[in-house]
């Protein structure tokens, strides 16, 4: 399992990704972490991250530049990154969200970027968001079918979340 960690160079000026191999104990228990936090928006994050499974490559990324911190990946899988909001759809910044897919230092395979939310979406929201290169879901079971359909997990089966069924 490949998770990729930020480093930076000699002259500390630019960051560099190098991949380091981390256990899956390890993502785990980053994962189990921030579902003890104190903060709703890290525990539903978190819970996300659990229920995804094992197609969980990478969970709250940080992306240095310059020794500051330019953006989070909430999580990561080998197809996707995904971002996910806690409050209401209507407090999303479309343009904040934009980077994840046109920042190459936050992107720079050009994964798809989902946003999930467990609110409801409007058709309006959703049509914004996909005019500009997002994938939407506010359904978890919807979520997880997505990415396990589009997933090659290397040796594994298709993820199936047996509390689900």
């Amino acid at each position: 399992m490949y998770i990729s960690l930020s480093i930076f160079s000699k002259n500390n000026s630019v960051s560099n990704n190098c991949d380091l191999i981390f256990s899956r104990a390890a993502l785990n228990d980053k994962i189990e972490s921030a579902s003890q936090n104190k903060q709703m928006g890290v525990q539903f994050e978190a819970n996300v991250a659990k229920q995804l499974g094992e197609l969980v490559k990478a969970f709250r990324k940080e992306i240095f530049i310059e020794r500051r911190i330019i953006a989070e990946i909430d999580i990561e899988t080998e197809k996707f990154l995904i971002e996910i909001k806690s409050g209401l759809i209507k407090n999303i910044e479309l343009k904040n969200l934009i980077k994840l897919i046109e920042d190459k230092r936050i992107n720079p395979e050009g994964k798809q970027v989902i946003i999930f939310t467990a609110q409801p979406w409007n058709l309006d929201q959703i049509k914004a968001f996909k005019d500009n290169g997002f994938i939407t879901f506010d359904n978890i079971n919807s979520l997880i079918e997505y990415i396990s359909n589009r997933e090659k997990l290397y040796g594994l089966q298709n993820y199936s979340n047996s509390s689900q069924q």
